[in-house]
């Protein structure tokens, strides 16, 4: 029987998310059934949109307490019970803040593990902590934007209201300057939505699973090849969730956050 590591939700914060929040507890995990797999974490996932469900329902249901904290995670296999899988495989799966989980076959996806590291290879960029992100904006975009992805909100959604040309779109996914803290004013220049014609959606990926096959089969040989980059932090131990969780926060990480148990 194999005893696995995990880092639980003790308790719900109080304002502001602390370390303090979470406890490492030890398990002894079930056997496995027909067609589970037993599966040892490489690194799991740290999302922005994990902090508000820390203490409230979003889209998702809130994280229970006492048990591990829901996330992705990259895992090789230890053990299968599962045709189609194999020891040394690799899957995508909801392993949770764990090192070693139980999981159904049929909710694990096959990868092949790729490291993303290096630079993103973009146009041009700006320092939002520099200050007067607006006029950042308008000097690296003189003409206007048609387009705005935020994961945000606050100061850099009004910034690209002000930027965004007539009939411009933006795709909402995110607020994470008003995560962890009491909700503060909203953009102050909505009128423009009326003068310029702008149109503002919600963006949740969970709308799009069923494109994920031609995503990964569009993109992956991007990534394979060297056209497609992205940063990554590494949290070692699970201990360190907690910082990595943090980190979405304080800006303590490049990139995407990982934890490697």
């Amino acid at each position: 029987m194999v005893t696995a590591r995990e880092l639980v939700l003790s308790h719900r914060p109080n304002g502001r998310v602390e370390p303090g929040c979470f406890t490492l507890v030890e398990r002894k995990l079930p056997a496995l059934s027909p067609g589970q797999l037993l599966v040892r974490a490489d690194c799991f996932s740290v999302d922005p949109s994990m902090i508000p469900r820390l203490s409230v329902d979003t889209y998702a249901a809130a994280f229970d307490l006492g048990v591990a904290v829901e996330a992705r995670a990259v895992s090789q296999v230890v053990r299968s019970t599962a045709d189609g899988w194999s020891e040394g495989d690799w899957a995508l799966c909801w392993g949770g803040w764990r090192d070693y989980a139980v999981v159904d076959a049929s909710e694990a996806i096959h990868i092949q593990p790729r490291y993303l590291t290096g630079t993103l290879g973009l146009d041009t960029a700006v320092d939002y902590r520099a200050g007067h992100l607006a006029e950042q904006l308008r000097g690296v975009a003189p003409e206007g934007i048609d387009l705005y992805f935020d994961n945000v909100g606050g100061d850099h959604l009004e910034a690209a209201i002000d930027l965004l040309r007539p009939g411009g779109r933006a795709a909402i996914c995110g607020m994470i300057s008003g995560y962890g803290k009491p909700p503060g004013p909203g953009p102050g220049n909505l009128t423009q939505l009326i003068i310029k014609r702008l149109r503002l959606e919600g963006f949740l990926v969970l709308d799009h699973l069923h494109r994920r096959a031609a995503f990964e089969e569009e993109v992956l040989p991007l990534v394979q090849d060297g056209t497609l980059h992205s940063d990554v932090t590494i949290f070692d131990d699970l201990e360190s969730a907690p910082r990595a969780l943090l980190s979405l926060l304080n800006g303590a990480k490049l990139g995407k956050a990982l934890v490697r148990p």
